[in-house]
């Protein structure tokens, strides 16, 4: 992880990768029985950050669970098996809701990956608000916390230049 990198993690929410994070530092990155998202540019490090968390708070008691969306569907620490006569968006939310009724946190990486396998484009504002009214869902009939990776992406012809 670059030093630029580990300055601006401290910087923005006060943790510091040279020793171990406190169970007070850990909570600062999502909210218990809530939807957190952290987000930046694509490339910048989050997905090795949100692992290397996840070992953390998995270290203090947590039950954590990992989704990659970037293929099918995978979790850590284990492959999660749900029925293959559901629809990509039934077995995504299966997915989660095993993971939500096992574990403290859910990591899912990345929002714009999970759209994708639903169907759902993230560009269209009633897509999105149905894909976070049934995370929302599972978060209530839970309480556990869910955590969304979020690649940005440098859009073209920005009306306002970007900041630097």
């Amino acid at each position: 992880m670059s030093s630029k990198l580990k300055q601006e993690l401290k910087d923005v929410f006060g943790l510091s990768l040279s020793k171990p994070c406190k169970e007070l530092d850990a909570k600062k990155l999502f909210v218990k029985g809530g939807i957190s998202v952290i987000a930046s540019l694509a490339g910048v490090g989050k997905t090795t950050f949100m692992l290397s968390e996840k070992k953390i708070w998995e270290s203090i008691g947590y039950s954590v669970s990992y989704v990659n969306c970037d293929s099918s569907p995978t979790i850590e620490p284990d492959l999660i098996e749900s029925p293959s006569n559901l629809s990509d968006v039934d077995r995504m939310f299966t997915i989660i809701k095993k993971c939500a009724t096992r574990d403290d946190i859910i990591i899912i990486d990345s929002l714009k990956a999970m759209a994708s396998y639903c169907g759902y484009d993230i560009e269209n504002n009633h897509n999105m608000y149905e894909l976070m009214l049934k995370l929302r869902t599972i978060v209530k009939e839970t309480n556990c916390s869910i955590i969304l990776v979020h690649h940005v992406y440098e859009a073209k012809n920005l009306r306002n230049p970007p900041i630097n």
